[in-house]
């Protein structure tokens, strides 16, 4: 698997009347304190779908982890890489960008397991 381009798009304002049903919580420089250390950095985000009708409030993004649609982040470092898992049961995958023909490769992909079953009716 190759995916020729992978595209983040980041607003600061959105108008009213473009707003969608969708809110991402981004953090776009985690670790920026770190790179005089020469320690990897990256990207963190967040999707959650938009709970109130009409503009944008802040409980949109204050949301429990287990009502997010999608969540990742990006390691840019020695390689490119992007972490990430979309919906329950969808298991967390990852890219790595291959600079010079500038291709994503998928490299890995986990699917959650069960590892514990308690029952309660023993």
């Amino acid at each position: 698997l190759h995916y020729e381009f992978l595209v983040l798009l980041f607003l600061l304002q959105v108008e009213v009347s473009k707003q969608g049903k969708y809110i991402v919580c981004f953090d776009p420089l985690d670790g920026s304190s770190n790179i005089d250390c020469l320690v990897s950095i990256g990207s963190i985000f967040s999707i959650f779908r938009k709970q109130t009708p009409g503009p944008v409030t802040p409980n949109d993004a204050l949301q429990k982890g287990n009502e997010m649609v999608a969540g990742g982040y990006a390691l840019y470092g020695s390689a490119t890489m992007v972490v990430l898992s979309v919906g329950k049961g969808q298991g967390v995958h990852g890219f790595m960008l291959d600079p010079v023909p500038n291709l994503w490769y998928a490299y890995h992909e986990w699917y959650p397991e069960p590892c514990l079953v308690v029952r309660e009716d023993v």
